[in-house]
């Protein structure tokens, strides 16, 4: 048995290897090549030469190995792919040692960063190829695009979706409602652009069209392509980050209004900013979040955020148009995801993200306050109160006592349990020049909020 020192174990070109032609992928060149090769670190250092030769395994930062599929993506089970292309051409000459070697050499010899796996910028894999957002020109995937997902459906430029169409006038009526959303899609697309710094919002009563609209997306971008977590709970845990990376999408139906408590981690999400992720068992890491979020809900989640960083990052949309239980087409999710019918979402998203591309900003886009009033206006019972009831008023106070009753009433107006007290003062008190404080009345003192009245209110 050959004795090897450990001090030897990374080759380098000094070990005598031949290296003319190289940079050939004739197997017979290479399979010569382990011939001459008279211990294993020779070999293993062979072996490295033509599995970049071939250039379909590259070893990425993070000491992992990725491998070229016949699909045209690239996936992490690199070592599995390189013990399959090493056994073949290593014949006689094969061994662990060699293989392990062999992944050793390759992770010196130099990594490839993260972030240049994904998609092409402007770009997006589709089933039967590449293809360019901005032109709609197709051409075949090669291995330098370092592609890591492609849509399950095939791009056909004369492909319609009438059925869609039609559907999405029904929920939307409002055609700026729907130019917003297409063109959110089409942005969703476009993995590595995260320039406009924004997720979506459909909010809405039941039986509106919004999970039906979710349904579709996700089936153009399909199933391996997505995520599902709420918004809470990527802003709110810790595990959820690392589950976004390399993901384009993330959809979520029917929020709950639990709180938001770490609206800040919302505009890291949004942007693209570089965020901590932790996987159980190992150590925190740095990703890039490219991926795009389309959440639903009946009544948005709730959050103490007075800024307008946090409502700039939002796209609120409105599904009003409710339809009766007798009228529910109980198979049009299925009609609406037929291959052909997803070929022409397809072109559907690409004029939202060229029309995107030529305005520079979405349609009908709302400012923060607008945006504020509204998230509000669709919250749980306590923003809907402050939204209808409370205004900010310097020179005015109101008793704790007389706004808790206010808003017992309208819960129970609006035939939802009240939150508690202490939750009202949290919410209140995040308006701006808003403040408690307790005040001397002929009853005695009491605690008050000051710079606020009650309004519209008898």
């Amino acid at each position: 048995m050959e004795t090897e020192n450990s001090s030897d174990d990374t080759a380098s070109s000094d070990l005598g290897v031949c290296t003319d032609g190289e940079n050939t992928q004739d197997p017979e060149y290479w399979r010569q090549q382990l011939v001459d090769a008279d211990n294993n670190r020779k070999r293993a250092y062979t072996a490295s030469k033509w599995i970049r030769a071939r250039g379909d395994i590259e070893p990425v930062e993070g000491g992992q190995l990725r491998a070229y599929n016949d699909d045209g993506t690239w996936s992490e089970d690199g070592t599995q792919a390189l013990r399959e292309r090493l056994g073949p051409i290593l014949r006689e000459n094969w061994g662990k040692r060699v293989l392990n070697k062999t992944e050793e050499q390759l992770l010196v010899d130099g990594l490839r960063d993260r972030d240049e796996f994904g998609m092409p910028s402007g770009k997006v894999a589709v089933e039967n190829g590449l293809l360019d957002l901005q032109n709609g020109e197709l051409r075949d995937i090669r291995p330098d695009d370092r592609v890591l997902w492609k849509l399950p459906t095939e791009y056909n430029p004369e492909a319609d979706c009438p059925r869609f169409r039609q559907s999405l006038r029904e929920w939307l009526p409002d055609e700026g409602a729907r130019n917003k959303v297409q063109e959110f899609v089409g942005y969703a697309l476009d993995f590595n652009n995260t320039a406009y710094e924004v997720m979506l919002m459909l909010v809405g009563p039941t039986r509106t069209g919004k999970s039906t609209f979710l349904d579709v997306i996700d089936a153009l971008f399909g199933a391996d392509n997505t995520t599902s977590m709420s918004i809470q709970y990527l802003a709110n845990e810790k595990w959820g980050i690392a589950e976004l990376e390399e993901t384009p999408l993330n959809i979520r139906r029917d929020l709950n209004s639990s709180d938001i408590r770490k609206e800040g981690a919302v505009k890291e999400l949004a942007s693209g900013e570089p965020m901590k992720a932790e996987r159980k068992g190992q150590d925190l890491y740095t990703i890039y979040p490219r991926t795009k979020h389309m959440f639903s809900a009946n009544q948005v989640p709730g959050c103490d955020q007075t800024d307008d960083a946090f409502y700039n990052r939002w796209l609120m949309v409105k599904f009003n148009e409710q339809v009766s239980e007798d009228d529910r087409d109980k198979y049009l999710d299925a009609k609406l995801t037929t291959p052909e019918e997803l070929s022409g979402v397809l072109n559907w998203a690409l004029e939202g993200y060229q029309r995107l591309q030529r305005q520079g900003h979405f349609t009908a886009e709302r400012g923060p306050d607008e945006t504020r009033a509204l998230w509000q206006k669709n919250g749980a019972s306590i923003e809907q109160f402050i939204h209808e009831h409370v205004e900010t008023a310097p020179d005015k106070t109101t008793t704790k006592e007389m706004m808790y009753a206010a808003y017992q009433t309208f819960a129970e107006e609006h035939g939802v349990a009240p939150e508690a007290k202490g939750k009202l003062t949290r919410k209140i008190t995040t308006l701006e020049g808003v403040d408690t404080s307790q005040r001397r009345f002929e009853s005695g003192r009491e605690r008050v909020y000051t710079g606020v009245k009650l309004t519209n209110w008898d």
